[in-house]
């Protein structure tokens, strides 16, 4: 990946979203779902993966926006729909919401 590319939204967006931000965002996420013995036992390591997390998911949502963005425009010359590029944009501004939300909650709500 190039990820100056991805950040600009110049990968198409169907490997932007499904591949990028969905499956890598998720798997790169697995150490949340982590059981509370664990988090107890390396709480100070954890925490701070949260914060890279965050940040890498938040890095992720901009690439697949703009990407989003990209595809829509590109729909629009073609005279097609964009109902798929505004339907990942909506997921990823309701994920945001969750991202900030479980931040001030104190991630317990994640």
């Amino acid at each position: 990946m190039n990820i100056k590319l991805f950040f600009q939204g110049k990968v198409s967006y169907p490997m932007s979203f499904w591949v990028y931000y969905m499956l890598i965002g998720t798997i790169a996420s697995f150490p949340s779902f982590l059981g509370d013995a664990i988090w107890a036992k390396y709480e100070l390591i954890l925490t701070l993966y949260s914060f890279v997390q965050i940040a890498f998911v938040i890095f992720l949502m901009i690439g697949a926006w703009r990407s989003a963005n990209v595809y829509k425009e590109n729909q629009r010359k073609k005279k097609l729909g964009t109902i798929w590029g505004t339907l990942g944009q909506i997921y990823i501004g309701l994920n945001l919401i969750r991202i900030i939300f479980a931040f001030f909650t104190g991630f317990s709500q994640l």
